[in-house]
């Protein structure tokens, strides 16, 4: 029983010594152990519009000790290093509304609803972060995210007042053109340089002022573009991709005038319905691609008619997985070539034959035409099977791929927090010792504290003295300074009397030079008089 008692004293003890030791901490903690240093960013020299160098903020307690000029026009950051920049930093450039932020190596971009044009090309954004407020207007107008690892651009669909759009050179896969459906005021949509392999359009896509569409330098096989009201549209690039199919015409396109359709792998048919629109300019392949890839020539565009060999020409751009489809393809345009040929040769024969044979053979060419149509419509349907399937594959693959590198990210992330764990324990252990020194530190500072507001005291009544000092001395100067000016008044009068007394003199010296004139006549005439007398 005494030792139980001993041992819930001791544990007391300790309870105690930990409170303490909490209290300490916490007491420590608010001390001004240490002074930060701020910095201020400044516009570099008299240039126009405001620019700004070397800016690094790294992370999100630096923003404490940074101040940026107070401007209203556009701002550029033009050098640094900004990995996320957050709300918190846009709330330091409260009065920037328009914002150019190239080659900071940004991660996350928030976007304030007051900015107007925010270009942000070449980092690394991954994710677009917007305000919370679903109801809050956006007032943007120009977005240039080119150079940068946006797979989801959904979050755009808030920017109903964008007339600018530039998505180049990002992650895209998929896209649904639904999104754009809410911007129309859109003038310019660019979504060149991606990896977009299906583009669809559920809805009515209507953008009435939208002038310049790119879908340039993506991996499209087939594009439907009937639900498209695009009245305005002038500029069309869709070059650079693997297109074979169009759905839809583009001579719904009123408006249109340069069409870009080069380097894809058109169906010839498709082509020749495309290039048929006479009042469109067209671009053309270079003048050997046709002849390298096995295509056909149509109009300085390549195209093939056999949509079975496209495969062995792209395959290095692909996934690989439609070689069997392709191959049932190719047997069935061989199968097709071969009765087109027997029709032809047949035909040849007519001519030569006797009429009871002739019809026999009208009747079996009509046979061999039906047959070859057949055929045909088989081998579009195998085709638009192959192309679905394609499109299937495509997209279960970019999932899988995302869900094992959303998985790799969070098993860094796991390994990240684990370490994260076993340095705060390591940590902890060697801080352990150094709090309970800081407790004496603690009250040293309080006693060094204490002596330093005494001396504060001291210092205060010295100062008062001082003042009153600095009071009398005002008074002095006062009165020295109207003494002086009376001084000067007089000095004034002297110096008009001192001059009034000189012109008087120069008068008198005037009029004595006159007298001695005439004492001297006088005296000239007194001596003529002396002379006559004697």
């Amino acid at each position: 029983m005494h030792r139980s008692k001993q041992m819930l004293r001791i544990n007391m003890q300790s309870i105690s010594v930990f409170l303490a030791f909490l209290a300490v901490s916490a007491s420590a903690s608010q001390l001004p152990l240490t002074t930060n240093t701020s910095h201020e960013y400044s516009c570099i020299g008299s240039r126009k519009p405001c620019t700004l160098q070397d800016v690094v903020l790294e992370s999100e307690s630096e923003l404490d000790r940074v101040t940026f000029p107070d401007i209203t026009d556009q701002l550029i950051i033009e050098s640094g290093k900004i990995p996320n920049f957050t709300r918190k930093l846009t709330e330091k450039l409260a009065r920037i509304v328009d914002l150019t932020i190239n080659r900071l190596q940004l991660k996350t971009l928030y976007v304030k609803p007051e900015i107007t044009h925010l270009a942000a090309t070449d980092n690394q954004i991954e994710t677009l972060l917007l305000d919370n407020n679903q109801s809050k207007i956006y007032e943007i107008l120009s977005l240039d995210l080119t150079g940068n690892k946006l797979s989801d651009v959904e979050v755009l669909s808030r920017f109903t007042k964008l007339q600018q759009l530039t998505l180049d050179g990002n992650s895209l896969d998929r896209l649904s053109m639904d999104f754009f459906t809410g911007m129309s005021e859109l003038r310019k949509l660019s979504l060149a340089n991606n990896q977009l392999y299906n583009v669809d359009t559920k809805k009515t896509l209507q953008l009435l002022k939208l002038r310049s569409l790119s879908l340039a330098g993506n991996q499209l096989v087939e594009l439907n573009v009937e639900k498209w009201e695009l009245v305005s549209l002038m500029e069309l690039d869709i070059s650079n991709n693997q297109l074979y199919l169009l759905h839809g015409s583009l001579g719904q396109f009123t408006a249109l005038v340069d069409v870009k359709i080069s380097k894809n792998y058109w169906k010839c048919e498709v082509l020749v319905g495309i290039i048929q629109l006479e009042r469109l300019k067209f671009d053309h392949d270079e003048s050997d691609r046709c002849k390298k890839n096995d295509l056909s020539d149509v109009k300085q565009v390549c195209c093939k008619y056999d949509a079975s060999t496209i495969l062995d020409t792209i395959a290095s751009d692909d996934f690989g997985l439609f070689n069997n489809k392709w191959e049932e393809l190719r047997q069935l345009n061989e199968s097709f070539q071969q009765f087109k040929n027997t029709t032809e040769q047949d035909k040849q024969r007519i001519g030569e034959l006797e009429e009871d044979k002739q019809i026999t053979l009208v009747e079996r060419i009509k046979q061999l035409e039906d047959e070859q149509k057949k055929i045909w419509d088989k081998l579009n349907d195998q085709e638009s099977v192959a192309v679905k399937e394609t499109n299937e594959l495509k997209k279960d693959i970019s999932f899988h791929n995302s869900t094992i590198e959303n998985l790799k990210s969070k098993q860094s992330d796991l390994d990240s927090e684990l370490e994260g764990f076993v340095e705060i324990l390591n940590s902890l252990r060697e801080r352990m010792d150094e709090k309970f020194d800081a407790v004496d530190e603690v009250k040293k500072k309080m006693a060094d504290l204490e002596n330093k507001s005494k001396e504060v005291e001291a210092i205060e009544k010295r100062v008062t003295a001082v003042r009153e000092k600095f009071k009398h001395l005002e008074v002095q100067q006062i009165k020295y300074f109207l003494s002086s000016a009376d001084l000067k008044s007089q000095i004034i009068e002297v110096k008009g009397q001192y001059s009034k007394l000189v012109g008087e003199t120069d008068q008198l010296r005037n009029q004595m030079g006159y007298a001695q004139e005439d004492i001297q006549k006088i005296l000239n005439i007194l001596d003529e008089i002396e002379i006559s007398e004697t």
